[in-house]
């Protein structure tokens, strides 16, 4: 029987179960339930074979089950292609092998699937809890390969546990240069993001009751910290996602012409001797989309990302894994001062004559200030100020010209009631405006100095263009409740309604208990995770070459990499050597190895033992061998107490002993 072909101990079965069910259990969260089952199913038949009850499954079974798992994966995910199909159908595999399992070999293909299931798991979440969860499943799989070796240490299941643990921090230093210095490169394919993963976050359209219902969502858009500590008031914290310029009588759009616009950048410019400027990093989360979240307005623009025609910013490829930028903003830029061709596109309205009362009353404003657009904005946001309007989640069905029935008869919305009404009627005056949607305030991480920005903060505002001022930015909710932008969402509804969101459990507690100091203290941990290690891309690695050399190209980067490797690879050799331990006279230092041959199949000198009495017990334990110890007893005999001159002959006769004996081979007398 060779090696390969060896059964399975019992030793390594036990690993192997456990380093199975540590690698799939968080998968289950995004995997068919019934992968769970199967698995379940896989691990108590084989232990049923393992205890000589059940027997292996004949191919009828096999190709029987490969069909119903291929139909329940393409029945519960849609297809069995893709990344979440071919995931399940990896975990399937996973499982399945178990009951085929007969050999080291078998299990040893087992163990390697293993760690592309434990891998894949990154493609989820990559958060310091997942990265921490994932060594556990990860040192389980190598217990369970020292396991199937079957040495002596590792029959007892701790040693073998402790062993696996050593090598996988013995391996620490060579991970942190590669991940610091091997060149990272612009992947040659980039998969689609996993479903589950996909964030519920502003989309490139708005309908009412779109944000609304976004409140009910406490996931994190963006940490925000700015490089000289000042945060700036939350009334200037306006995050601009994108820019809607087309209405259809319901929902706000993007213009068509937008996408067209990249390198098409529009005229703004900071008013001087009066710079209203700030600079942050901002660490964003993935969001499968492609416009990049910033404060108005951004001044230069990160690699890859280009500021497009209506001023919000796109990068050229989906943000699907955490995503770091630098911006400098200045928030009193002037934009588009004079007018442009683009401009006509924010003064159209519907062709279906929707909401009749508010076209009339926009041009029934237009009449009274004769086209003044300052008293005309000032006119509009003094009604929404001076009539009982009212900030609300909850807003009645607004039928067909929804506008109009919430201008005229409710009077109750939430931002996008008010962001929608106001541009429409402005547009019905002759006044060019569109809605800006983002996300508006944040939370202040008092244990890290940042803002976080999450899905309950999501807000629509107004931009209306004026000649000589250009786009100025306006926000109709403030009138109604100033609280939303000063404090916070929560402060501006009612307690029904905060319960309403269900964000009470992440924010309802106050800034002093132990409960938010906690929070706050592993959201800061998990910002510097994500700065350091999540968003970690070629443009940081670039700076760490900068800082280092003055200059940046893969060559230092090589130089760099081989250094570190050869750098760990001596470190490692002189800890495993240990030089300075080493026996300066010849005989003893031979002794030793003989020893340390011995040691390895688990023959080891007890101590005030002496050479004749180990080597009598070491030809005992080993009668294979026995010409081969007592060849090298006697020739340390001679020459350690006789004065023979003997060195050649003891080199020679450990040279035989050691060619002697089979590698990695537990041997059996």
């Amino acid at each position: 029987m060779t090696e390969n072909t060896a059964l399975v101990t019992r030793n390594g079965l036990t690993w192997l179960l456990i380093a199975q069910a540590l690698a799939i259990f968080p998968l289950l969260f995004y995997l068919p339930w019934w992968t769970l089952g199967l698995w379940l199913g896989c691990a108590v038949w084989r232990i049923q074979i393992y205890r000589m009850k059940f027997n292996y499954p004949n191919k009828i079974i096999k190709v029987g089950l490969i069909v119903i798992i291929g139909i329940g994966i393409y029945f519960t995910r849609g297809t069995v292609l893709g990344l979440e199909g071919g995931l399940a159908l990896l975990v399937a595999a996973f499982s399945l092998k178990l009951i085929e399992l007969k050999t080291k070999r078998d299990a040893l293909v087992i163990l390697y699937i293993g760690f592309l299931v434990v891998t894949s798991l990154y493609l989820y979440d990559n958060s310091f809890a997942w990265v921490s969860y994932s060594l556990l499943p990860i040192v389980t799989l190598m217990a369970a390969l020292i396991g199937l070796n079957q040495i002596k240490l590792a029959i007892h299941p701790l040693a073998t546990m402790k062993l696996a643990t050593i090598l996988l921090l013995q391996a620490i230093p060579l991970m942190l240069v590669l991940f610091f210095f091997f060149p990272r490169l612009d992947p040659l394919w980039t998969l689609p993001m996993p479903k589950k993963q996909q964030t519920t976050g502003v989309s490139n359209k708005m309908t009412p009751g779109e944000i609304a219902n976004m409140t009910k969502s406490s996931e994190l858009v963006l940490r925000a910290t700015f490089t000289d500590g000042n945060i700036p008031p939350r009334n200037k914290l306006y995050w601009r996602a994108l820019t809607l310029e087309s209405y259809n009588g319901r929902t706000w759009s993007q213009a068509w012409d937008v996408e067209y616009s990249i390198g098409r950048e529009p005229s703004w410019r900071a008013i001087p001797n009066n710079r209203d400027e700030t600079s942050y990093n901002i660490i964003m989360q993935p969001s499968s989309q492609t416009w990049v979240i910033a404060l108005d307005t951004a001044q230069t623009l990160p690699n890859q990302v280009a500021r497009l025609a209506d001023f919000h910013l796109e990068r050229n490829k989906p943000i699907d894994t955490v995503y770091s930028y630098q911006l400098t903003s200045t928030f009193n830029a002037l934009k588009e001062p004079d007018r442009t061709p683009r401009t006509n596109i924010n003064q159209q309205l519907p062709v279906n004559n929707s909401d009749p009362r508010a076209r009339a009353f926009g041009e029934e404003l237009r009449k009274t200030y004769q086209g003044n657009t300052s008293q005309i904005v000032d006119a509009l946001l003094k009604r929404f100020h001076n009539e009982p309007y009212h900030y609300t989640l909850n807003t009645p069905d607004l039928g067909q010209n929804s506008v109009d029935a919430f201008f005229f008869d409710t009077k109750r919305g939430f931002c996008e009631h008010y962001a929608s009404a106001t541009t429409f009627i402005l547009r019905a005056a002759g006044v060019p405006a569109r809605v800006i949607l983002g996300y508006q305030g944040g939370e202040i991480n008092t244990a890290g100095n940042f803002v976080q920005v999450r899905q309950f903060d999501a807000h629509a505002w107004v931009e209306y263009w004026e000649q000589g001022k250009g786009w100025v930015t306006i926000d109709p909710t403030f009138q109604v409740a100033p609280s939303r932008i000063e404090r916070g969402l929560n402060e501006a509804l009612s307690e029904e309604e905060q319960a309403q969101t269900g964000n009470n459990a992440l924010i309802g507690y106050g800034a002093d208990s132990i409960l938010t100091k906690l929070r706050m203290g592993w959201e800061n941990f998990n910002n510097e995770w994500d700065i350091f290690i999540s968003s970690y891309n070629s443009d940081q690695q670039r700076g760490i070459l900068q800082r280092l050399f003055g200059k940046t190209n893969l060559t230092y980067l090589g130089v760099l990499l081989v250094i570190g490797i050869i750098l760990i690879t001596a470190i490692w050799m002189l800890l495993l050597f240990k030089p300075w331990k080493r026996e300066q006279d010849p005989v003893l230092r031979y002794y030793q190895q003989f020893e340390k041959l011995l040691a390895t199949h688990g023959i080891r000198r007890e101590i005030g033992e002496g050479p004749t009495d180990f080597a009598l017990r070491a030809m005992q334990a080993l009668p294979n061998y026995q010409k081969q110890i007592k060849a090298f007893h006697e020739a340390f005999i001679a020459q350690q107490y006789a004065g023979q001159n003997s060195l050649d002959i003891l080199k020679q006769a450990l040279k035989a002993f050691r060619k002697a004996l089979p590698w990695k081979k537990k041997i059996t007398g």
